[in-house]
């Protein structure tokens, strides 16, 4: 898996600008407030301090956590299971019909 041009992602994601806001970051990465400041505590969201005292997020930085958060998922999803939703409970009778009982010949 390469990694891609962060810079081009970003154009792609919308992110036009070279750096956001912290509410504007928050919003493009689709997480709340508390959230974001956690992940800037901890180091995982970059920000920039411009004279001092306005605290930015450069847009390359939300594209890369954007794909970062993509392709962590990613091996997740490949591993061949059904989602939750449509791994059927024991018991309930599936698509050929009959649950254990019957296919046990108990009734």
């Amino acid at each position: 898996m390469s990694i891609p041009d962060f810079t081009a992602l970003a154009r792609e994601l919308g992110l036009v600008y070279a750096t956001y806001s912290l509410t504007e970051a928050f919003k493009h990465l689709g997480i709340k407030r508390s959230y974001g400041f956690e992940l800037i505590k901890r180091g995982d969201l970059p920000t920039v301090t411009i004279a001092d005292k306005k605290v930015v997020v450069k847009g390359i930085d939300i594209a890369r956590l954007i794909w970062q958060r993509e392709h962590r998922d990613a091996p997740k999803r490949s591993r061949g299971r059904p989602p939750k939703s449509e791994i059927q409970r024991k018991g309930n009778p599936g698509p050929t019909g009959g649950g254990q009982a019957q296919q046990r010949g108990q009734l």
